[in-house]
């Protein structure tokens, strides 16, 4: 019996090449265990070779690698001595300082010590100033208020005597109108009587003063003299002087003839009333009363008068 055995390298990765390569013819069963054991001791053998170039490498890089830190580690051990002998050099050698840079340092710090007395001096004058300028100005400040304040009660004080004299003045007008209304109405009254009692032939005609035209600040005391003068003439003419009543209650004054021209009364406009209250605030509810009130007075007394 012949067996023929062919290895590769996948069955036997330590075998050599030549070994994987050679078929093995062996006739006999003895034979072919002889030949495995011999390739399996060359196998182990050369395994065994391998181990030991695997571990002498290792081991020489291990020892390379150790021998480079040794070598670092000497040159750093080295450079640490070095400094811990100048820093020992430096610490019982460098101590004694320069009298020179001992003056420098001393006049720089007398020099700081006199800026900084120079610097509280300024600073407790600045704070004064600004406790005066504090005080000035809160004295300031009150006595502007104390002024404001007589200013505004001193400006309240004037509007109600400004609003008091406009309504004295307004009503003051409102008379003096009605008191001209009036004088222009018994002088048309008289002339009217007066042309009724002198015969149509005569060309005499009675002339009445004129009525005098009073100021405001003197109205109730020239209309007084006024009405003395008037009852005066009258009585001496023997005509009686119409009251202010009668003159109101007439109810027609003139005549449609054309002789009574001249008694024409030249009426109040409404416009005029409202004239007077020219420069009065309209924020004013009793000026404004007044005013209404002397305006109804003279359209009343004007319509009396065309009725």
């Amino acid at each position: 019996m012949s067996v023929e055995v062919q290895t590769s390298t996948e069955n036997s990765p330590t075998m050599s090449s030549e070994a994987n390569c050679t078929p093995l013819s062996i006739h006999r069963f003895e034979d072919l265990n002889d030949k495995f054991k011999e390739k399996l001791n060359e196998a182990l053998n050369e395994r065994d070779e391998m181990w030991r170039k695997h571990e002498k490498e290792q081991i020489a890089y291990v020892q390379q690698q150790t021998s480079q830190m040794l070598a670092r580690l000497h040159n750093e051990i080295e450079r640490l001595v070095n400094k811990n002998r100048d820093l020992e050099r430096c610490l019982h050698i460098g101590n004694i300082a320069d009298p020179e840079e001992i003056e420098e340092l001393e006049s720089k710090v007398e020099t700081l010590q006199k800026q900084n007395k120079t610097m509280k001096k300024d600073l407790s004058a600045s704070e004064d100033r600004n406790k005066a300028l504090a005080k000035t100005l809160e004295e300031t400040a009150r006595v502007y208020k104390d002024q404001v304040f007589e200013h505004e009660n001193k400006i309240r004080q004037l509007t109600h005597e400004l609003d008091q004299r406009t309504l004295s003045m307004t009503q003051l007008s409102t008379q003096i109108r009605n008191y001209k209304l009036r004088e222009a109405m018994a002088q048309a009254q008289q002339r009217r009587r007066a042309s009724c009692i002198d015969p149509p032939s005569t060309t005499t005609s009675v002339t009445l003063p004129s009525p005098v035209k009073p100021k405001a600040f003197r109205l109730f005391g020239a209309a007084q003299s006024l009405d003395n003068s008037r009852n005066k003439a009258s009585e001496e003419r023997g005509l009686k002087a119409p009251t202010v009543s009668s003159v109101q209650k007439l109810p027609y004054i003139g005549s449609p003839r054309r002789t009574d021209n001249y008694n024409s009364i030249e009426k109040p406009v409404p416009s005029m009333v409202r004239s007077m209250s020219a420069g009065i605030p309209p924020t004013k509810p009793h000026l404004l009363h007044a005013l209404r009130n002397a305006h109804h007075l003279t359209t009343s007394s004007s319509f009396d008068s065309n009725s």
